[in-house]
């Protein structure tokens, strides 16, 4: 696979994180109004070290090795289909 294809993957993995982490933190404003305030905090919790998770792996995506088919594999969604 190209090395332009992997950074606009690893590009939208940025982007796919900041956007999880920015949405994290205006979620925390209202985890106190839930009906389970624990609960809340957790997956408040759990949506910020994911949103992290992309950033890092997003950081890292341009750097591997891979072929064309573990590429379209691992990120599907953001295969361009050639226009005709």
């Amino acid at each position: 696979m190209s090395v332009t294809a992997l950074a606009v993957q690893g590009h939208r993995l940025i982007q796919i994180g900041v956007a999880l982490f920015l949405f994290t933190s205006f979620q925390g404003f209202a985890v106190p109004y839930f009906a389970a305030p624990n609960l809340g905090r957790s997956v408040h919790t759990l949506s910020g070290f994911t949103g992290v998770l992309l950033v890092a792996v997003g950081l890292v995506w341009p750097k591997l090795k891979l072929t064309l088919m573990p590429s379209r594999l691992s990120i599907p969604r953001l295969q361009r289909s050639p226009v005709s």
